[in-house]
């Protein structure tokens, strides 16, 4: 059971990191105050995250045209 909470710790991890690397405009740090904007923000951040995740895959499973 440890091992199993280990790999998905460390697979949430890695999408935080991910997330924050393609995160752009202030260096990932969200300086208004207003909540609404902050999770628009957040909201946006993942969305494109999933995006480039699913398109690395497609382009890594894609047979290579020769």
């Amino acid at each position: 059971m440890r091992e199993q909470i280990t790999a998905s710790t460390s697979k949430v991890e890695a999408y935080h990191r991910f997330a924050k690397w393609l995160f752009f405009g202030g260096e990932g740090l969200l300086l208004e105050v207003q909540p609404d904007e902050q999770e628009k923000r957040l909201k946006y951040n993942h969305l494109l995250t999933n995006a480039v995740a699913i398109q690395n895959v497609i382009d890594l499973t894609r047979p290579c045209a020769s």
